[in-house]
């Protein structure tokens, strides 16, 4: 962070870019526990939200070249970043009203994992039962997080859709070795 910064041609636009408030929340946190000596996940599940940006990273350092690709790992980040940050969520909404409650595990009170389990049979519409939310605050955020979910992979019909489909011929690479000439069509003007 503190060479991000250092290197940020407008300070100003730094501080309040997104990475930068995903970095306030959960950085300082992360200190204060280890101080602390407790274990408390805080807001730390929101620095998957820096993971929406990798597929276009990876593009940068040119380990993909093709469009196709870049779809793909644009939406597979997409994916995984929704996922993630979800669980996160689940998961600390279910942690603190396990805790205001007297319940004990393995009754209630899911981890991390068991989270994202929950989540994904959940937001696939498998839902085998096995796993619930313990209280209510934890079904407002099952609530909020399928309506979200719905829109999130709503908006990625159309990258696997065009993922699916026949790509088009003149989409490609010209290939100058298959013929002497080339027919350039349009308006081409010399001013």
């Amino acid at each position: 962070f503190i060479v991000m910064c250092i290197v940020a041609k407008d300070k100003l636009s730094f501080w309040v870019e997104l990475n930068s408030l995903i970095d306030f929340c959960t950085i300082p946190p992360a200190f204060l526990t280890i101080y602390l000596g407790t274990t408390w996940l805080g807001l730390r599940f929101i620095r998957a939200v820096r993971l929406n940006w990798f597929g276009d990273d990876v593009a940068a350092v040119k380990l993909i070249s093709s469009h196709k690709m870049l779809n793909l790992s644009r939406t597979l980040c997409q994916f995984v970043s929704f996922w993630l940050t979800a669980g996160g969520l689940y998961f600390l909404v279910d942690n603190m009203s396990a805790q205001n409650t007297s319940c004990v595990k393995p009754t209630c009170g899911l981890s991390f994992w068991e989270s994202l389990y929950f989540l994904f049979i959940t937001l696939s519409t498998i839902g085998y039962g096995d796993l619930h939310p313990s209280s209510q605050e934890s079904q407002i955020i099952v609530i909020f997080i399928i309506i979200v979910g719905l829109a999130v992979f709503a908006s990625f019909m159309p990258a696997l859709v065009e993922l699916s489909q026949k790509p088009a011929s003149y989409l490609g690479e010209y290939d100058d070795s298959k013929s002497s000439h080339v027919i350039v069509c349009g308006y081409i003007t010399t001013s």
